[in-house]
């Protein structure tokens, strides 16, 4: 068994899952924007420092993430544009069902903020 900082006792049948866990087991792999978050907050608690020792990049750029310290990098894409075209697409189906398939791509887009360190090669 190891000691957490958030207090749970994990062993290898249920180890703890908090920040603190994944950021020791998983240093620079984690994304997503709540799962970001609390690994930047977990970092001081484990002598890591954002973005020396540890790179952070969240996704879907919640509003949240240009208020922390450091800001959060993310990895958007622009749901407004991706929800009225499925929308559209969606009555137009409606009104005519053998319509064919259709794929509509939209790259995400990088907003560099300042969470990410070097990397180290």
């Amino acid at each position: 068994m190891y000691p957490c900082p958030c207090g749970f006792y994990g062993d290898s049948q249920k180890p703890c899952t908090c920040a603190h866990a994944l950021v020791t087991k998983y240093q620079k792999r984690i994304s997503g924007p709540l799962l970001a978050i609390g690994a930047l907050r977990a970092a001081p608690d484990l002598k890591l420092h954002v973005p020396n020792d540890l790179s952070l990049v969240g996704y879907d750029n919640i509003p949240m993430a240009n208020y922390l310290i450091p800001r959060l990098t993310t990895v958007t894409k622009d749901a407004y544009t991706l929800g009225t075209q499925a929308f559209e697409m969606l009555l137009a189906r409606m009104q005519n069902p053998d319509l064919p398939r259709q794929l509509i791509q939209h790259p995400p887009r990088l907003i560099i903020r300042e969470s990410p360190g070097q990397a180290p090669f």
